[in-house]
């Protein structure tokens, strides 16, 4: 037995009729409290609608931006992998609205995409209707994320900060390794299209104001109305008591768009916290309060770290690597490798699972190592991803390669994929090794670049390359 209703694209009435599944209907009279079998039923109905194209007909976007985004995606999905089938991870009540953790594969086999995603809804005369759907990160969620009732605090030790939302947002940790930061989460209002995204960032020289009036030239336009760059700091911290070399900045834009956007940037040694209010003007005005309380939630962990304390500790506690003169060791990835001798070596944060760089002190040449998480919905690196992403690096390369191995055996570390380039203009020769281990859980990058009398002794600490 199917329910049906008119498809409504836009503001226009399309007269074609598409069935849902009954069991997505609600009887609005009785005023259900929502329950994890309505989450059930809701999961159920939306996996029908994905296989039948038109998932967005289940929706009452909270986030129109979010939702055109998110559809798109779940198309594309379905057009590369195949149906979908849904697992309910978690579930709570926030308010009046339902929240669901959802594990959600696309197909199967090799050409399988997996996504894990936060989906709210609500009931009303129509039924169960979902409000948005965004990707979470499941590595950075405790277990039971929802079910735990625990929205007290909000922070990360090794980035030396907390915060305290309110039960209306609703946190949402993303991939760091794709917005190049330390971490990054988002805070969405369950009823006001209202979002605060955070970002962390290691900044050893920037300011805050230097920061955003960078970000106010890069990313508007002469249409849009740009407010003064202004001190700011937490509520708690304007005082003479604030810790010594804590700075911070504001600026508000009002974009062509009728969108405001408030950024906030805050300083502490070389920690950078970015905060980024987002709405339509008339939304945000009217949430200006409860935005201001969740920014003045933020305070430091400890106001006495050092610098280099405060510099190594995220670095560590994120990647899980360290260095120790020229070899790097990372445990939480099972990886040692070997840079050459007499060479400076740097950690680096944001990006990927891992980055270091070693450099000549002549300048005479470089040496990295780049550890990557697999694609956007895949959960591990095949050859074919790998050579998707190789060639991409390649079409973006202005160097001839002169030799390529092809994929080949590289003993306990995996298979190995070596790509060596033509002398460049300087006379300096650039070599690649691309390692996809076994259980394809990373792809490992090392790339060298020396004058081509230099080269070989350089790509001999390659083959340091041990995997636990």
């Amino acid at each position: 037995m199917s329910a049906c209703r008119p498809v409504v694209v836009g503001r226009l009435f399309v007269g074609a009729l598409v069935c849902v599944p009954a069991m997505a209907q609600v009887d609005a009279s009785l005023k259900p409290v929502l329950s994890r079998d309505h989450a059930s039923r809701m999961l159920a109905a939306l996996d029908h609608a994905v296989d039948a194209d038109d998932y967005a007909s289940l929706f009452d976007p909270l986030y129109p931006d979010l939702h055109r985004l998110r559809t798109e995606w779940v198309r594309n999905a379905l057009a590369a992998a195949g149906s979908a089938r849904s697992e309910l991870r978690d579930f709570a009540t926030l308010g009046d609205r339902g929240v669901m953790l959802v594990h959600t594969t696309f197909g199967a086999d090799a050409t399988r995409l997996e996504v894990d995603r936060y989906v709210a809804f609500r009931a009303d005369g129509r039924g169960l209707r979902a409000t948005f759907d965004v990707e979470v990160n499941p590595k950075a969620l405790p277990e039971a994320p929802l079910s735990r009732g625990d929205y007290s605090k909000f922070g990360c030790p090794a980035c030396n900060y907390v915060m305290q939302p309110d039960d209306d947002w609703l946190v949402v940790p993303h991939v760091s390794e794709r917005v190049g930061c330390l971490e990054a989460f988002s805070f969405y209002s369950l009823h006001s299209p209202t979002s605060v995204d955070v970002s962390v960032h290691l900044m050893t020289e920037q300011t805050p104001r230097a920061l955003l009036e960078g970000l106010v030239r890069e990313e508007t336009t002469s249409r849009d109305v740009v407010g003064e760059v202004e001190p700011w700091q937490p509520t708690r911290y304007r005082s003479s008591t604030a810790p010594k070399g804590l700075e911070g900045a504001r600026v508000e834009i009002a974009s062509a768009r009728s969108e405001t956007t408030i950024l906030h940037a805050l300083r502490f040694g070389p920690v950078m916290y970015l905060f980024a209010a987002a709405g339509p003007g008339a939304h945000l005005d009217g949430e200006r309060g409860r935005v201001d309380a969740l920014l003045d939630s933020f305070m430091l962990r400890e106001t006495d770290l050092g610098r280099v304390q405060a510099t190594v500790r995220p670095v560590m506690m994120h990647t899980g690597g360290e260095l120790d003169g020229a070899v790097y060791h990372n445990e939480r990835l099972g990886l040692d490798l070997r840079g050459p001798d007499g060479w400076s070596s740097t950690l680096h944060c944001g990006g990927h699972l891992a980055h270091v760089s070693w450099s000549c002190p002549e300048h005479r040449g470089r040496m990295t190592l780049r550890v990557l998480a697999p694609p956007p919905g895949r959960m591990a690196w095949t050859e074919l991803a790998a050579d998707s992403s190789i060639d991409c690096c390649l079409e973006s390369n202005p160097l001839t390669v002169e030799k390529d191995s092809g994929w080949h055996r590289a003993g306990a570390a995996g298979s190995a994929r070596d790509i060596r380039f033509a002398r460049d203009a300087d006379g300096a020769v650039r070599q690649l090794r691309v390692v996809r281990p076994e259980d394809g859980g990373v792809l490992i990058v090392i790339d060298a670049q020396a004058p081509a009398d230099e080269l070989a002794a350089v790509v001999r600490c390659f083959d340091s390359l041990e995997r636990r």
